[in-house]
């Protein structure tokens, strides 16, 4: 952790961000073997296969720095796993790889991918890292997936890559970056995102809907891919969706996350 720490500190030091206080996305690339990442050949292959223009390059023996438009990115290596008790928690409640537990609790090292660069762009920062991420892994045949612990967010490599690129040039492949939990109790449905405030936006809550778990969590997810390319909803703002669908949002202490944040409880505007 302190070597970690410590390189984040000469990152920003580098990048001498205009910025007084820059947002900073990170992620981590789990690796099955203490292999250090090729640079050079990751680097090459970004502004060819997944949009990514790489300028100012500065590479050393287990970071590289480069700066694209709109943002700096670090890449560095650790030749040491995740914190068991971290992975352990996050593959229990990772509904979306199965295998998680099972694919990431043997991997050896890391490849860190920091992004930094303006708040007020954080949606493209995000696409930025998605698209990093994706084409270091494509260049990683020993990397199972990646690990989003703001989040606590595992996503296979198979998925993340495929959702890199449907992408596109103004996709939110949200479950990249949000988790969703979904909780049925008899016919009550509730569920809640992890991820959004990271938007700017108070985590979403659905609280015992009559919807079906599919239904409840599909409207939670469009609501939730909303808000990520929104301003900060505000409590009683009604917010149009697809298909003629308009929901009610309701700012209030936490009934589904067990916190004492203050969240958005989501509701059907009926007609």
């Amino acid at each position: 952790m302190r070597i970690l720490t410590l390189l984040f500190c000469l990152f920003t030091a580098f990048v001498n961000a205009q910025s007084a206080d820059p947002k900073v996305i990170s992620g981590t690339v789990l690796l099955n073997s203490k292999t250090t990442p090729d640079f050079k050949k990751i680097i090459a292959d970004l502004p060819k296969n997944w949009y990514v223009r790489t300028d100012s390059i500065n590479i050393s023996d287990k970071t590289a720095i480069f700066s694209t438009p709109g943002a700096t990115v670090m890449l560095a290596y650790l030749d040491y796993p995740v914190s068991p008790e971290e992975m352990q928690i996050a593959a229990g409640i990772s509904w979306l790889w199965k295998d998680a537990e099972k694919e990431v609790k043997n991997h050896k090292a890391q490849l860190v991918i920091s992004i930094l660069g303006d708040p007020k762009n954080t949606l493209e920062l995000y696409r930025i890292f998605t698209r990093t991420a994706a084409g270091a892994m494509s260049n990683l045949p020993d990397a199972p997936g990646i690990y989003m612990n703001t989040q606590y967010l595992l996503v296979s490599k198979g998925y993340y890559q495929e959702s890199a690129r449907n992408m596109g040039r103004d996709g939110v492949p949200l479950y990249c970056w949000v988790y969703f939990g979904m909780l049925q109790q008899g016919e009550k449905t509730s569920g809640y995102t992890y991820g959004l405030t990271e938007f700017g936006q108070n985590e979403l809550e659905l609280v015992e809907s009559t919807l079906s778990l599919q239904d409840g969590h599909s409207l939670l997810y469009e609501a939730a891919q909303k808000a990520a390319a929104s301003p900060p909803w505000k409590n009683g703002q009604q917010v149009e969706l697809s298909e003629n669908k308009k929901i009610s949002i309701t700012i209030s202490a936490a009934k589904v996350i067990k916190d004492n944040s203050q969240t958005g409880k989501v509701s059907l505007v009926k007609e």
